[in-house]
Parts: structure tokens; C-alpha cells; sequence
């Protein structure tokens, strides 16, 4: 099989990476058809983008991070659990900065598998 010139390295680079979907939006202030998210990957090291790919950094911070395993169709569940069950008793509230799911192993199908529901907070 010959090889692309770069994507030896692009694939080194992106092994064993994690997704992340970056909510721009808070999730209680729009219906969940007009939620819009970032999909993202993590990389070991900083890349040169262009085109229609992005670079972009998570916010630092302090985040309240849920570990769920649901099928993609239930993600909604693990929000839901965040907001209505964790964070009220917390002490903690929700700070300024878009949320995000990670997948640390992101599967194609449909069957449950590990997430985490990260939300910036503060203080209350």
C-alpha cells in the first residue's frame, strides 16, 4: 500500500486521540434541534490547520466532569442528570464557558459507551 506524503505523521498525531463536542450554546435556552456543537479531536501536539478545519483551545478552568455510559441517542440523560441532580446540590455554579462531551474511544454504532458530561463552574 503506498503511502500519502504527511499522513504517516497526521495519523501518529491523531492516534489514540479523544472527540469532543463543544455545545455553543446553552442547552436549556434552545430546543435540541437547534443545539449547535464543535466537533473536535485531541491532539499530542500543536498542528497547522487550514480550510474548513479549525484549531481551537478548551477554556481553562475549573470543571465538573459526570462519567455516564449511554448510547448516543441517550447523551441527554447524562446533561439532564448534571443540571437537575449534580449541580444544584454541588455548591457549585455553572460558569461562562461553553460545555463539552468527551468520548475518550469513540464508537460508530449506537451501543452504550463512556462519556463525560464536562461543565465549567464556579463558586457559588
Amino acid at each position: 500500500m503506498g503511502q500519502v506524503d504527511g499522513l504517516g505523521s497526521a495519523i501518529s498525531l491523531i492516534e489514540g486521540a479523544e472527540t469532543l463536542c463543544m455545545f455553543d450554546q446553552d442547552p436549556d435556552a434552545v430546543g435540541s434541534d437547534e443545539r449547535e456543537f464543535t466537533a473536535c479531536i485531541t491532539l499530542k501536539q500543536d498542528m497547522d490547520v487550514a480550510g474548513e478545519i479549525g484549531k481551537m483551545t478548551v477554556a481553562g478552568g475549573l470543571y465538573a466532569s459526570g462519567h455516564y455510559k449511554v448510547s448516543n441517542q441517550d447523551s441527554a440523560k447524562a446533561w439532564e442528570d448534571m443540571f437537575a441532580n449534580w449541580l444544584p446540590a454541588s455548591g457549585y455554579q455553572p460558569d461562562a464557558k461553553p460545555c463539552f462531551q468527551l468520548y475518550p474511544n469513540m464508537l460508530a454504532d449506537n451501543t452504550p459507551q463512556d462519556i463525560y458530561v464536562c461543565v465549567p463552574v464556579r463558586s457559588s
